[in-house]
């Protein structure tokens, strides 16, 4: 109770002061908020500190710019598809071939663009949907900052602890094309117009092959404002849902992977990695929970609310996930919170006048507003932090990898650093998670893992390298602590380069 206290004066307590802030400079809320959070994302992307899937993302430019048209495999040697392959990273891919930078450097260009077309997406979205007023504005707000203490570190998710590492990611771009999309149906079933339609299908495809999370909510959100529509309409209602078959068709035809048979393998190798999202859950959103009352209140005056029927739609998904184990379903929760806070947002801005009669015209109001001052510093200094400019990259021990090796050099490396040596050097052996399209992958693993035992014999280590044909091996010091030495690797070949944390040893047959 103390932390949803906290969190719902925090909430209120920002809303007057961008009140006080709009009111002297005669801007807009929703426009000052996003700036604010504009100019902390520069900040981040100049820092340079990234982590989880981004090196993935930046694995897959890097060989797209190389081969834009026939790429292999961005992570191991082979010519083989890949997930990732999609028309967001291949774009970015073009940054870096015409204008030379390197993956990093355009991925972190690319995230403050998705920063500006999620937040105008939102924008026209909530106006379209729930009305003018400072509706966009409390969205923002509460996607932002009304989780629990423990909010899930995915992709998908924008809060304010992980919205700067995300940002380069498919699935913000994939998301802000969601708020267009809905907002483009919207248009549609007010004042049909073909072209928009037509836009509407290609949009619908880009984010099916970009995101295909993001594709779900886009269908769902389809459903929803189809089936919420007026009688008048049911027919432009069926034609914006036939914009889902015919998106799956056009999607075929993507030549970079098959999305048939990703959706028929996919769902296997990643539903363990998302069990996650059906542990903690109280942890993570407990204060979103609220949004059930307005929820209610949406249901009674309108049994075919937009709002309610795609909360109840997503929270099929979600239990359906739940209940047959495909756990990668459970991923909707991100949504099924955003429209939770959607939900909030409308009856705040109904009611703002009897609080700001209640709050703002007492003496109250200064009280009020200077215990928000003291929480937002309480709540929001930890995770500022990161934003804040002035601290190192994350990656600058890694980039001696290019001095030493070549982009389609082989580099068998434990499983954990092989998430970054792509990005600055050669292939990898394998990747710690399997994935789709690569059919030895849990094999692969296993040798990995093998090589790196400290009861692995000198022959065992040499047959593993001769399998993948190894061109360098790297010891990671630190992962090496409890195994092997660098010493016990110094017959396998020549020390080429040497540091505190990597020893990066040139195979001699």
């Amino acid at each position: 109770m103390v932390y949803f206290s906290k969190i719902l004066l925090m909430v209120w307590g920002m809303r007057l002061l961008f009140v006080l802030i709009a009111a002297a400079s005669k801007l807009n809320q929703f426009f000052l908020l996003s700036s604010f959070l504009f100019v902390l994302m520069v900040f981040h992307a100049c820092n340079g500190v990234w982590c989880g899937d981004f090196w993935i993302h930046a694995v897959v430019v890097r060989e797209l710019a190389t081969h834009p048209f026939a790429p292999q495999h961005p992570q191991m040697l082979m010519n083989a598809a890949h997930a990732f392959y999609s028309p967001y990273t291949l774009g970015v891919a073009w940054l870096v071939r015409i204008f030379s930078l390197s993956p990093i450097q355009a991925l972190s260009m690319a995230g403050l663009f998705n920063f500006l077309l999620f937040m105008s997406g939102l924008k026209i979205f909530v106006t379209l949907l729930l009305g003018p007023g400072r509706r966009a504005f409390y969205t923002l707000l509460l996607t932002l900052f009304l989780w629990g203490q423990t909010p899930w570190f995915f992709s998908g998710f924008f809060h304010f602890k992980v919205l700067g590492y995300v940002l380069p990611y498919p699935s913000t771009f994939a998301m802000a094309l969601v708020f267009y999309g809905l907002s483009m149906v919207i248009l549609f079933l007010r004042q049909r117009s073909w072209w928009m339609l037509f836009a509407l299908y290609l949009l619908s495809t880009v984010v099916l092959l970009t995101h295909t999370l993001s594709a779900v909510v886009l269908y769902v959100g389809f459903l929803a404002l189809a089936v919420g529509c007026s009688q008048e309409k049911v027919m432009d209602g069926v034609l914006v849902l036939l914009l889902v078959p015919l998106s799956l068709f056009l999607a075929m035809a993507w030549p970079y992977y098959s999305i048939s048979q990703l959706f028929m393998t996919k769902g296997a190798f990643i539903d363990a990695e998302n069990i996650c999202m059906y542990q903690g859950v109280w942890g993570s959103i407990g204060p979103s929970f609220i949004g059930f009352w307005p929820l209610f209140l949406r249901i009674k005056s309108n049994k075919r609310d937009p709002l309610v029927l795609m909360f109840i739609a997503l929270a099929f998904i979600y239990v359906y996930g739940g209940i047959t184990g495909h756990y990668s379903c459970g991923r909707v929760i991100s949504f099924l919170v955003f429209v939770l806070h959607l939900a909030i947002a409308d009856w705040i801005s109904n009611h703002e006048r009897f609080f700001e009669q209640k709050f703002i015209e007492k003496s109250l109001f200064l009280l009020i507003t200077g215990f928000f001052i003291l929480g937002l510093f309480y709540n929001c200094a930890p995770q500022a932090r990161v934003y804040w400019p002035g601290i190192k990259n994350s990656y600058n021990q890694y980039l001696f990898l290019g001095k030493y090796t070549k982009q389609y050099d082989v580099i068998l490396a434990d499983l954990e650093t092989s998430d970054y040596v792509p990005v600055f050097g050669g292939k990898v052996v394998a990747y710690k998670h399997s994935r789709p399209f690569v059919k030895d992958s849990q094999e692969r693993i296993n040798d990995v893992n093998a090589f790196f035992d400290k009861q692995a014999s000198l022959k065992e280590r040499q047959a593993i390298i001769n399998k993948y044909h190894v061109h360098f091996i790297l010891i990671s010091k630190e992962k090496q602590s409890q195994g092997p030495s660098v010493k016990d690797f110094a017959s396998l070949g020549q020390a080429v380069y040497v540091d505190q944390k990597f020893a990066l040893i040139k195979f001699t047959p």
